[in-house]
């Protein structure tokens, strides 16, 4: 009898849940032949995910999902919906979808940009859909509202339902009926101009109104993490960092790309760091609400965690970091977990991240969800035979423990609670039953104390006692040995 390993029968925070899609991921097609991409992605309410961006050459694309990852046939058309906005210079839809945000009535709002056929840079729409993909005729002109000949990348929706939109060196307001809000002004005539950040990434709106941008400040020689603030009016806040703006320098090249405001009211801006496109590390800052850098979080309120280019980030509950975005050539998706002090979760994936391919071409993910039982959910571009929507989720899992103190706001002693942990899964040595080897699950399938990943003794039998007796049957001339005693077979 060959006896075969036992395979693992827990999933670990990381892996692909096996319950969404295939194998955890889902793919999908708008147009053949066609450059499809997912720029944004939002959860309902439900359980459904919406998930919106554009295919080259058609129009922006929505497309919803239920739970399962299966398309929603109660959703536009067989799940589909498309808006061809405008016909560019080759006499084609040309329009890309930046963002998307979900309103509490369950209607959905995007914002992008189109080619109006003239040699003027893109221009910006934003359109509202109703809940089952219809366009609202109640926002805009039947729908949808365009600009001037500005592109905006981001947008913010305030409790009031009046929306933010994110250009490179401007900010503007709408009413909740698509109007420009011209009260929101700083003088520049139609919004509020930013001048400190270049370009300007993304926003959030803090408990209070008050609005932050983040984004690149600095030169060619040297570029860093900033924040701006404004009132809700769309004044400079003086009281926020230096004059208005904090910034937090992590390497010689620093890009933003993702702001988040805590529960405890601080702001922590994601982006790529390093000295060039060939080693971008994913990088993190954190700020307290007056825009002073943590000095609890990292080293000094800054980190720089493993190579990526992340494109989103979300605050869980708990405080852990979870940033979306893309390493490798050809790219693949990465989702990176960091503690509330910033250290990498050694309990998620790999010490801290875990990257997943689609095909043998490039896969970036643009945008993410944290579902309520902590279950992430990616979403970008998916290469293979064909560029597809791309959607992937994986399981959660408790993050590993940490204790942090500060004796000053640029000092800070982070310990782990299992300080000696040489495989950095989270585990103390002492109590660790593989401690060279990364088992944060500890499974011991034939319970002989030792871990999974390190015992040579899981080829699914354990023997726990023996004995040898020779056959004293007549009828077997050649007396076989026979082996006796108790065994354990893994499952």
């Amino acid at each position: 009898m060959v006896l075969a390993p036992a395979a693992r029968l827990r999933a670990a925070a990381g892996d692909l849940d096996l319950s969404f899609g295939t194998g955890g991921k889902v793919t999908t097609t708008f147009a053949t032949g066609s450059l499809d991409s997912c720029k944004a992605l939002v959860l309902q309410t439900d359980g459904k995910l919406v998930a919106g961006g554009e295919t080259f050459r058609e129009g922006l694309f929505l497309a919803r999902y239920d739970s399962s990852g299966i398309l929603d046939p109660t959703f536009g058309s067989a799940g589909k919906v498309l808006v061809p906005v405008g016909i560019g210079h080759l006499g084609v839809p040309d329009d890309t979808l930046n963002d998307l945000v979900l309103q509490p009535d369950g209607k959905l709002v995007g914002l992008g940009s189109f080619d109006d056929q003239t040699l003027a840079p893109l221009r910006t729409v934003l359109i509202r859909w109703n809940s089952n993909g219809t366009l609202d005729p109640t926002f805009g002109n039947g729908g949808g509202v365009l600009t001037a000949d500005v592109t905006d990348r981001r947008l913010a929706l305030q409790t009031d339902g009046k929306l933010l939109a994110l250009g490179s060196s401007l900010l503007r307001r709408y009413n909740a009926n698509g109007t420009l809000d011209t009260t929101f002004d700083n003088g520049s005539g139609g919004g509020t101009f930013i001048t400190s950040l270049v370009p300007a990434r993304d926003l959030a709106v803090q408990a209070g109104g008050k609005i932050v941008v983040t984004g690149t400040s600095g030169g060619p020689l040297g570029k860093d993490f900033a924040v701006e603030r404004f009132e809700a009016n769309g004044n400079y806040d003086p009281t926020f960092g230096v004059a208005g703006v904090a910034t937090a320098s992590l390497g010689m090249f620093d890009e933003p790309f993702a702001i988040a405001i805590q529960s405890d009211g601080k702001i922590v801006v994601a982006g790529g760091t390093g000295t060039g496109p060939s080693d971008a590390r994913i990088g993190l800052a954190r700020w307290d609400a007056n825009g002073t850098l943590d000095g609890t979080f990292g080293t000094g309120g800054t980190l720089t965690g493993p190579l990526g280019v992340p494109q989103s980030m979300a605050v869980r509950p708990d405080g852990a970091i979870v940033v979306v975005g893309y390493v490798g050539t050809p790219s693949h998706f990465i989702v990176a977990r960091f503690l509330s002090n910033g250290a990498p979760d050694a309990a998620y994936g790999s010490g801290g991240f875990v990257t997943t391919a689609f095909g043998s071409d490039a896969d970036v993910a643009y945008d993410l969800v944290l579902q309520p039982d902590g279950k992430v959910v990616a979403a970008g571009l998916a290469t293979s035979a064909t560029a597809d929507f791309g959607l992937a989720r994986f399981l959660d899992g408790p993050p590993a423990s940490t204790t942090t103190t500060s004796t000053s706001p640029s000092t800070t002693s982070t310990t782990l609670l299992c300080p000696a942990d040489p495989d950095l899964d989270g585990i103390c040595t002492p109590v660790d039953n593989c401690p060279t080897v990364a088992n944060p699950d500890q499974s011991n399938i034939n319970g002989n104390g030792y871990g999974d990943a390190c015992d040579p003794n899981d080829a699914g039998v354990n023997l726990t006692f023996a004995r040898l007796r020779r056959s004293s049957n007549p009828s077997d001339p050649n007396g076989t040995i026979k082996c006796e005693g108790s065994f354990v077979t893994n499952p």
